[in-house]
């Protein structure tokens, strides 16, 4: 995954997608939720990319599928305490598991 900061001299790579998980909605919607677990290059800790896939339907009858525009970025860290925080107000879907 690169990470772009405007033009092309500013180009790195950020890390590589190891994993991803995501939803196919039962209805007709032309996005796919995604999150996908990047491992930095830099230091090997983990960022979480909070993403979609649209489908792009063309002039000619055929469709595009690519990744959104815009996506959030978080840490592991961050990830845990937000998810923590979550389950710690009682929202559905959201557990505090013991780590073991």
């Amino acid at each position: 995954m690169k990470f772009d900061q405007g033009d092309a001299a500013h180009r790195f790579r950020l890390g590589d997608v190891e994993d991803e998980v995501f939803v196919i909605n039962d209805d007709y919607t032309p996005y796919k939720p995604v999150i996908q677990k990047i491992r930095r290059r830099s230091d090997g800790t983990y960022l979480y990319r909070f993403g979609y896939f649209v489908v792009a339907r063309r002039n000619t009858g055929t469709a595009a599928v690519s990744f959104g525009q815009y996506c959030l970025m978080v840490s592991e860290e961050d990830t845990r305490s937000l998810m923590a925080q979550a389950a710690a107000k009682g929202w559905p879907g959201f557990v505090l598991k013991d780590s073991q």
